[in-house]
């Protein structure tokens, strides 16, 4: 068996079975390799990830108005909720002989992203908050006068088997003009509260797919709970927008 050595490594036209043990062994010609490779296990591997990776929401329903109760279905461990309480009135725009007054704007809904672990059978009932109404008192003339105010929206809330998860409180409305001994806007009503409970934990495979989760809810919503705004000039008040739930399920 001819062998040479050189500064390029070792060569050898036949190197028989066996000889060489623990080499690192470099350009080998195809021709060198035959015969079957040995079994190789994996039962020693460690640190691979996982078949399922990301738990994505289905199933996605908007509620946009009434109060009822659904079940949770069979193989669902997890809902994912985004809501709004309703939004505001806008107060009354006044216009008179002290000059131009517009109502204030209705207060924004409050809102809750969450999610809850549930389990298949479980009962979950709730109430979608109203809008808001528009203050029926305005007044586009030259006489003085206080315009009325804006109403409240009301409240949106959800219980998982009579537990209360979510509670929004709405938008209050904006107050009505006023048009004496001098021209005086209304203000803006406040913003709804969330007093809703805090999310279950989140495993790793939930945390990756949080984000895609929010953001499919978020491409249900009809409304999103404003208050109504003033319009340009003299007018009819705006009434604020309707609260919503919107909610999916993970496995």
């Amino acid at each position: 068996m001819a062998i040479t050595i050189n500064g390029s490594g070792i060569t050898s036209s036949e190197i028989a079975d066996g000889t060489i043990v623990n080499a690192d062994v470099n350009d080998v010609a195809a021709s060198k390799l035959t015969g079957a490779l040995p079994a190789i296990s994996g039962a020693s591997l460690t640190n691979l990830p996982g078949g399922e990776t990301h738990k994505f929401v289905t199933g996605v329903t908007a509620i946009s108005s009434g109060s009822s109760s659904f079940t949770v279905p069979s193989d669902a461990t997890k809902i994912w909720i985004k809501a709004y309480a309703g939004g505001g009135g806008q107060g009354g725009d006044w216009y008179g002989g002290q000059g131009d007054a517009n109502g204030g704007n209705g207060g924004n809904g409050g809102f809750a992203t969450n999610s809850y672990n549930v389990t298949s059978g479980q009962s979950i009932s709730y109430s979608v908050g109203t809008s808001g109404s528009g203050s029926s008192s305005y007044h586009c003339g030259s006489s003085n006068g206080i315009a009325g105010d804006g109403s409240s929206g009301g409240n949106t809330t959800l219980s998982i088997n009579s537990v209360q998860k979510i509670n929004l409180t709405g938008g209050s409305g904006g107050t009505g003009a006023r048009n004496w001994y001098g021209a005086s806007s209304g203000a803006n009503g406040s913003s709804g509260s969330n007093s809703s409970a805090s999310s279950d934990s989140l495993t790793s495979i939930y945390l990756d797919s949080e984000a895609v989760n929010n953001y499919i809810l978020t491409s249900y919503l009809p409304t999103t709970g404003q208050g109504g705004v003033n319009s340009s000039g003299c007018g009819p008040s705006s009434n604020g927008e309707s609260g919503v739930i919107v909610y999916g399920w993970t496995t």
